[in-house]
């Protein structure tokens, strides 16, 4: 039963994957964003309107996908636990991370599909003040985000026979450092850092996923192998 939990558990994080590229990146485009940080409130609740039905479908699928970060997340902090003893600090940090960043995205897809509740009918100044919360509690919360990838680093790289490959660790730790660049969005509305931008959107999310998909390929290994490290 546990080794079943931990493959559906892991299979989670690709699933996630895809459905956060359908539903945000395909559909409604959040990633590749219609919409600029500079644009005008009427300019805002136009392209709401305009593609409202895309939007919804694709909030919709992308908070099905981040939820799915959950299970994801708890079946890494198992694998660190049965290096840690009577006091599971890093697992617990794991978890901890791995709700809070859960969390944060999810509400970020209900901010926007608030904004996208009553295309045409809100005041276009509040759809744009839905949308600018949105992307800042998105994006914003690159803090849980950066501990998470950083207390896995410290997890691998501190022990001396950790649970996942050091190269693991290494890579934590630069999308760690990757990752604070997107808390850099309410200072910018145009450019690199701005929440259309380079550094603040496209390389997070894409070191993320890349991380992502490392750690499910090395869990898929510690699994198929049989390793279940205890303390």
């Amino acid at each position: 039963m546990n080794r079943r939990a931990q493959l559906i558990g892991i299979w989670c994080g690709p699933v996630a994957g895809v459905l956060v590229v359908l539903g945000a990146c395909v559909l409604a485009r959040w990633i590749r964003p219609w919409i600029a940080p500079s644009d005008s409130a009427q300019e805002v609740a136009r392209t709401f309107a305009q593609h409202a039905d895309r939007i919804r479908v694709g909030t919709l699928i992308a908070c099905f996908g981040f939820t799915l970060l959950a299970p994801w997340g708890i079946v890494v902090a198992a694998q660190v636990r049965g290096r840690e003893g009577s006091y599971p600090v890093i697992s617990y940090l794991l978890v901890g991370c791995t709700a809070v960043a859960t969390v944060f995205v999810v509400i970020s897809c209900c901010m926007w599909g608030t904004a996208v509740f009553r295309p045409g009918e809100t005041d276009p100044d509040v759809t744009r003040a839905l949308n600018d919360l949105a992307w800042i509690v998105f994006l914003f919360s690159a803090p849980p985000f950066t501990l998470w990838a950083g207390t896995l680093s410290f997890a691998i790289l501190a022990d001396d026979d950790p649970v996942y490959p050091r190269w693991l660790g290494y890579l934590s730790a630069w999308t760690a450092l990757l990752i604070i660049p997107a808390g850099l969005i309410i200072f910018f509305k145009h450019g690199p850092f701005s929440w259309a931008g380079v550094m603040a959107l496209y390389v997070p999310f894409a070191v993320f996923f890349i991380w992502l998909i490392a750690i499910t390929r090395c869990t898929l290994d510690n699994i198929a192998a049989g390793r279940f490290h205890t303390g």
